[in-house]
């Protein structure tokens, strides 16, 4: 039975280590993320310029919260399009595996949305799963006034 257990964490563990990536708030439970979402399933548009750093934090949150609501169309619809293609597939297996356990991811900011100099902002969340914390990149672009994660991944 202990062997059995061990084997469901590590399939946890590789599921949200394939896809990583999390929402800046306070630290949550590592199976329960209490947030406020900004609504919508599709990508946050952009307000104004000083208003990027937030519209992003509550892009990166309105994709994690898709994702713990297990609702891999919510998840891929924040995407950018090719980032979306070569994703799509592990995505969904992933979602399909945390969902069979019950498993909710916890995020919070590490550091805050910046921009990086080549038309893309990034931010570091850590990412709260039950074997432990990860950090997670994520990155963004804007295109006709939508953003778009075009990167979300476990960096060491």
């Amino acid at each position: 039975m202990r062997w059995l257990m061990v084997t469901v964490l590590i399939v946890i563990a590789l599921a949200v280590a394939a896809c990583a990536a999390p929402s800046p708030t306070a630290t949550p439970d590592p199976v329960s993320l209490t947030v406020t979402s900004p609504g919508g399933s599709t990508p946050v548009a952009l307000v104004g310029a000083s208003d990027d750093a937030d519209t992003l934090r509550k892009l990166a949150l309105a994709y994690w919260e898709a994702f713990n609501a297990y609702d891999v169309e919510r998840v891929l619809a924040h995407l950018e399009a090719t980032y979306r293609a070569e994703r799509e597939g592990q995505i969904r297996t992933d979602i399909g595996r945390i969902k069979t356990f019950g498993v909710k991811l916890g995020v919070s900011e590490v550091s805050p949305p910046q921009a990086n100099g080549d038309g893309q902002w990034e931010m570091y969340l850590n990412m709260k799963e039950p074997l432990g914390i990860r950090r997670i990149r994520m990155a963004f672009r804007q295109a006709e006034g939508d953003w778009t994660i075009t990167y979300s991944q476990e960096v060491k």
